[in-house]
């Protein structure tokens, strides 16, 4: 329609779709055919069905490739298949989510986005769709060449297909009702590994836990028979460590963290633990959730015992999110590391565990987690705020695991490494006990010289012994085989450790360098800030920019040095009678801008100040690190009142008290802090800080420790450092 108006026109228009629309669809949102599949198998959940058979059928040829999906589910009407299977987008599915509308099982469906159905154009070119309504007397069948889709020219609409409505053919068992699509022409070749994929993905298709209990898959490979199988094959009871989750809407875990002793017997520990962490003004967005962590050394002898196959564990290696019982892909995949837990192991070998010792499954709902939404393409869930206050917390799930196997670990680790020694030893004295049985069945040495005949007995021993003796030789063989693998294991650990200390030690060099050659530059820019001042023939413009620039130089030199006392520089490293005060005072310039970022309010109680004999680094770095750890935790709560921090230094007892009222140390932690390396409840922790300061102290004639909650001046907790009396060692 055109409006002409005082020479004004006005049309209306429409936009037009291309029919290549639908390939692009199929061929761009839906990433492989493991995820087509998917796709169609979670149709027939959404349809009520009770069982959904995949079949598979000459794979070697892509033209002549058949893939079969059916489903016993409720079928198609004459309505739902013209209507919403062949609009693009529709919304159904997400209406009857938004209303609870749940099927007769009682499922909420799986599907929102509309788009999901085009993953037939992905395994196939040709689709023949056959669906019987249930407690209907006739069948619809609907043909598609998707190649005709392929085309740019013309518009969607013009694109016909053709429904037939006819008596039963394919469903014809009284009562019978559910849906067959036969998708035929490969676009591309299968191969074996496709197949093993598609087998993995089948077999964690479901929570091991919390699955669908009346829906099964079940694969039918001719080609493959072997990879028919799709047992649950539950590796995670099978666990070595794990840790069992169920967090509420704040962010508090209810947990029982279980482990395997020298028996493997199961040995459980509960408890109750704020994986949140923040105590922000907020709950977590994600909604609560349930998450079960187990957790391997990755050693063979341990992996047999447990019954463990080090093939199927690589396989299933990895945390995966399940929604109502189903995997959301493709979390958990063999080598998507989406939570980056290598990356948190290159860092802490000796705490982290590395993505392919852990077989996780978290559990999500639609209604309790509505914020946790797909992307479009089908490839995980929307990166929003739930999702990333999700991963937050699965995170802290798994720090918790790592901390609370600490121990263990490192006992077993010990105990491989003593195994090894005694292995070595047994194989010497093993090999040492062949060589000389050899030598005595040998008559001849390498230069043809005669040796001493083999003795009567030796002679005359009995096959019967001679074959014991070749089983030995072969038991010694494999005893130098775990003796070798069990060595490059201990290795491998040391040096991931080796390598942790070297980037510290670079990151520290690195710091030194900057902080040296910052404070010479600023001394120049001071001396030019202290000329120009002196200039008589100045404007007072130019006095007062001056006058300026000398208060921020300045401030960057107080900064500096704070930082200077932690540098480790050779000549100042010897201990002498250090001020307790002047270091405390530097280092809380220092975090003035933190303190005043974070809203923290700091109370500085001094009776008088006092000295120690250290060395200005060791006393700098012991306060610093106590500073930064109330520092960080104090930005993760919102406490009552506001944040505040006290320090309390008391030269009768010569010590520096540092509290603040934000949230204690956990229990998970509370038994190893100050004595051992890498324990931390912080997501990129290194777990360093109060370990040196310990050892600093240690060396030093004082000590270092935790306030008794019933001395506490704060709601919160107290770190107290006793320094030694002057004169002692340090």
């Amino acid at each position: 329609m055109s409006l002409r108006t005082t020479g004004t026109t006005h049309t209306t228009v429409n936009f037009s779709v291309s029919p290549r629309l639908v390939a692009m669809l199929g061929q761009h949102l839906i990433r492989d055919n493991t995820v087509g599949l998917m796709e169609l198998i979670k149709n027939g959940y959404d349809a009520d069905a009770s069982e959904v058979m995949v079949a598979m059928y000459d794979l070697a040829h892509p033209d002549h490739t058949v893939i079969i999906v059916e489903d016993d589910g409720d079928g198609m009407t004459r309505e739902v298949l013209m209507g919403p299977f062949l609009t693009v987008a529709h919304g159904h599915k997400e209406s009857a989510k938004e209303q609870e509308q749940r099927s007769v099982r009682g499922r909420i469906p799986l599907g929102e986005k509309g788009v999901g159905r085009f993953a037939v154009h992905k395994l196939g070119h040709r689709l023949e769709l056959i669906t019987r309504p249930r407690g209907q007397a006739t069948e619809l069948v609907l043909e598609i060449d998707w190649d005709q889709f392929e085309s740019g020219a013309g518009s969607l609409n013009a694109v016909s297909l053709q429904l037939t409505e006819r008596p039963p053919m394919y469903f014809t068992r009284p009562g019978a009702h559910g849906t067959r699509m036969l998708m035929q022409g490969a676009r591309d070749k299968w191969t074996r590994t496709d197949v093993e994929k598609l087998q993995a993905s089948l077999i964690r298709l479901t929570h091991p836990r919390f699955g669908v209990k009346d829906f099964r898959v079940t694969l039918t490979c001719p080609e493959h028979s072997d990879l028919e199988v799709l047992s649950t094959l539950d590796i995670a009871e099978k666990f070595q460590f794990r840790v069992d989750c169920s967090i509420d809407d704040q962010g508090v875990a209810t947990y029982e963290y279980g482990w395997r002793d020298d028996t493997l017997n199961v040995r459980l520990e509960p408890g109750v633990i704020d994986l949140w962490q923040q105590r922000m003004e907020r709950p977590p967005a994600c909604g609560p959730f349930h998450i079960q962590l187990s957790a391997w050394l990755a050693r063979e002898k341990t992996l047999n015992a447990l019954g463990v196959n080090r093939n199927l564990l690589k396989i299933l290696a990895g945390v995966s999110i399940y929604r109502d019982g189903f995997r959301i892909l493709p979390y958990g995949d063999e080598g998507d590391d989406w939570l980056r837990l290598d990356n948190r192991r290159v860092n802490n070998p000796s705490v982290r565990f590395s993505n392919q010792q852990i077989v996780g499954a978290i559990s999500i709902d639609q209604i309790s987690n509505r914020t946790l939404m797909d992307k479009t393409n089908r490839e995980g869930l929307q990166e929003n705020q739930a999702y990333l206050d999700m991963r937050k917390i699965v995170l802290g799930a798994i720090n918790l695991l790592e901390q609370l196997s600490y121990n263990e670990r490192q006992q077993q680790s010990q105990k491989q490494k003593q195994s090894v020694v005694e292995s070595a030893v047994s194989l010497t004295e093993g090999a040492r006990k062949l060589e000389t049985f050899v030598r005595q069945l040998t008559p001849e040495d390498e230069k043809g010289n005669d040796r001493p005949r083999a003795t009567p007995e030796v002679t005359v021993q009995p096959h019967r012994q001679v074959i014991l003796d070749i089983e030995e030789a072969r038991e010694l063989a494999e005893t130098a085989a775990q003796v070798k693998r069990a060595a490059e294991q201990i290795a491998e650990v040391q040096d991931e450790e080796r390598d942790v200390f070297l980037q510290l030690i670079g990151s520290g060099l690195a710091a030194e360098r900057f902080v040296h050659e910052m404070d010479r530059q600023i001394g120049v820019a001071m001396d030019a800030c202290a000329a120009l001042r002196n200039r008589e023939y100045a404007s007072n413009e130019v006095k007062q920019a001056v006058q300026r620039l000398d208060v921020f130089v300045n401030s960057l030199r107080g900064e500096l040095r704070s930082l200077g006392q932690l540098r480790y520089v050779r000549r100042s490293q010897r201990s002498r009678e250090v001020h307790v005060r002047e270091i405390t005072e530097l280092l809380l310039l220092a975090y003035d801008k933190q303190f005043s970022g974070r809203g923290v309010a700091v109370d500085f109680w001094l009776e008088d100040d006092f000295t120690v004999f250290m060395s200005e680094a060791a006393v700098a770095q012991v306060i610093d690190n106590v500073l930064d750890n109330a520092v960080y935790w104090l930005g993760q709560s919102a406490p009552t009142g506001g944040k505040r921090l006290r320090i309390d230094l008391d030269p009768l007892e010569r010590t520096v008290t540092i509290s603040n009222n934000g949230p204690t140390f956990s229990p998970v932690v509370l038994g190893r802090l100050f004595h051992h390396p890498f324990v931390t409840t912080k997501e990129e922790g290194h777990g360093l800080g109060l370990y040196l300061s310990a050892e600093i102290m240690k060396r030093a004639g004082g000590s270092i420790g935790l306030v008794a909650e019933a001395d506490c001046v704060m709601d919160g907790p107290g770190v107290v450092i006793r320094f030694p009396a002057v004169g002692q060692p340090g």
